[in-house]
């Protein structure tokens, strides 16, 4: 969100999200108000866009901004490393299960 709101034509970040940040994540100046980005519960899956009162029209016209902008693709690369490590340990465990699989059955019917 915050990559996508710094394209956007008025809007100051003065805080950008950090590993491990808190539930504001971000926060930014727009025509004067203070608005924030909350991340509820750290899941990444929703963000909340918080309106300091009295600033509906901009509020409006922020969601508008997003409604239009095209979704950012592929992450970041501490989610990309994760990805792979956990697949690769995966594809290990299973490979080993396997191997160990085929040695039973070969003692077995030997």
């Amino acid at each position: 969100m915050a990559k996508m709101l710094s394209k956007f034509a008025g809007a100051e970040i003065t805080h950008w999200p950090k590993c491990y940040d808190d539930e504001i994540f971000c926060e930014f100046l727009y025509k004067g108000f203070k608005f924030e980005i909350l991340e509820p519960y750290g899941d990444n899956t929703t963000y909340d866009l918080v309106a300091p009162e009295g600033a509906q029209t901009e509020l409006e016209e922020i969601a508008q901004y997003f409604e239009a902008s095209k979704a950012i693709k592929g992450g970041d690369l501490g989610h990309a490393a994760f990805f792979i490590s956990s697949w690769l340990i995966k594809s290990v465990i299973f490979v080993a299960v396997i191997y160990g699989i085929v040695q039973v059955f070969k003692y077995v019917f030997s």
